[in-house]
């Protein structure tokens, strides 16, 4: 079990970072801000080493591609941008949504981007032609798409109800969700059950990502902290404080080892692991003895697994934090198959699953689109 202290503040932006994403490899920190820049850091020097200019808005979502060498990136201003690394140069425009780009990502492949918008839409595009090889219209805007560790499924994320980030583990089996009702929820797919209701965020959620290894969650909120959770007994062990205003979105280096976390106060602010063995003796000695003494109610708890989470920044504050801010929390979340070769075909969705947890005010689904 890792333990955090700040280790880094970096302050170039002039306005929220409404993002911060690790490079695959571990060696870069991308970040996006409502300044209208992107910004590439390097972990081992602390320095700024590249500034992305182009999009004429704000800039709510930029990662890096799974071989690090390029990014996608998108805005308010309704553009989706390809850009190569080793330049610094846009490389692509993706023309096609009409309205505000909520986010963009890379397939695990790299060879197609998927990207959600205000015009009610999500789209995929060829890397190498630049052009849309599919596009799907829903009766709301849709806030938030990503890919599946495995590439073949997307879940897409539409405006209605309570829950305001979610994520899934590799192979399908949890998703770890977070809501405007300051709670986090980890959820087992196949009996659509709640493992875990994780509570102590005093404000709304924005961002939240299970660590490498699957033991620690991370969230953090509107109440300007970033917070650690013990995945399986549910129970904060850590409170990160710096920020003075709201924590837009945090990730995981790929080691495990260092947080990296975005704010609504302009900076961007690293933290190292180290080991506290009061804290670690204590949580594995509670974990011990809740194992083995654990009542009836409580034996859905400890069927987690080690899961790795890919995190998507989705801050709530629409004063303060990213584009994204605008939309109402989720409604529907939408499990979609991947055309990761241009000779697959989309067929019809079909609804599969459904939960119920934060503030039981509305349902949550999963659909599920196959290809062949």
């Amino acid at each position: 079990m890792n333990y955090f202290k700040l280790q880094q503040v970096f302050s170039k932006h002039i306005d929220t970072v409404c993002n911060a994403r690790f490079s695959h490899d571990g060696s870069k920190i991308i970040s996006s801000s409502h300044d209208k820049t992107i910004r590439i850091w390097d972990v081992e020097s602390r320095e700024n080493t590249q500034i992305l200019r182009g999009h004429s808005g704000q800039i709510g979502d930029a990662q890096f591609s799974p071989k690090d060498d390029m990014i996608v990136s998108c805005s308010n201003d309704k553009s989706l941008f390809l850009w190569d690394v080793s330049t610094g140069k846009k490389i692509k425009d993706f023309v096609g949504h009409s309205d505000i780009v909520t986010t963009a990502q890379f397939s695990p492949d790299g060879q197609i981007v998927i990207s959600s918008s205000y015009d009610q839409t999500i789209r995929i595009w060829d890397i190498l032609t630049g052009r849309e090889m599919q596009k799907f219209s829903y009766p709301r805007y849709v806030k938030d798409v990503q890919f599946s560790r495995d590439g073949q499924l997307f879940v897409a994320s539409f405006a209605g109800t309570v829950i305001e980030i979610w994520d899934f583990s590799p192979d399908g089996t949890y998703i770890v969700s977070c809501s405007d009702d300051k709670q986090i929820r980890l959820w087992d797919i196949k009996s659509q059950s709640t493992l875990q209701v994780m509570n102590g965020h005093g404000d709304v959620i924005t961002d939240v990502k299970f660590s490498p290894d699957g033991q620690t969650i991370v969230s953090c909120a509107n109440d300007k902290t970033v917070r650690l959770w013990h995945a399986k007994l549910g129970e904060e062990m850590q409170i990160l404080s710096g920020h003075s205003l709201p924590v837009s979105g945090v990730d995981f280096a790929p080691d495990g080892n260092t947080i990296v976390s975005a704010s609504c106060d302009s900076t961007i602010r690293l933290w190292n692991t180290y080991q506290h063995n009061f804290y670690k003796l204590h949580f594995e000695l509670k974990f011990f003895l809740v194992q083995s003494f654990k009542p009836k109610k409580k034996v859905n708890q400890f069927k987690v697994q080690k899961i790795k989470i890919k995190s998507i920044f989705r801050p709530k504050s629409t004063k303060e934090c990213s584009i994204r801010t605008r939309c109402t929390p989720f409604e529907t979340l939408a499990t979609v198959s991947t055309p990761l070769h241009h000779s697959h075909t989309l067929q019809s969705l079909e609804t599969s699953q459904t939960f119920q947890g934060h503030n039981d005010k509305k349902d949550v689904k999963l659909n599920t689109l196959k290809i062949l």
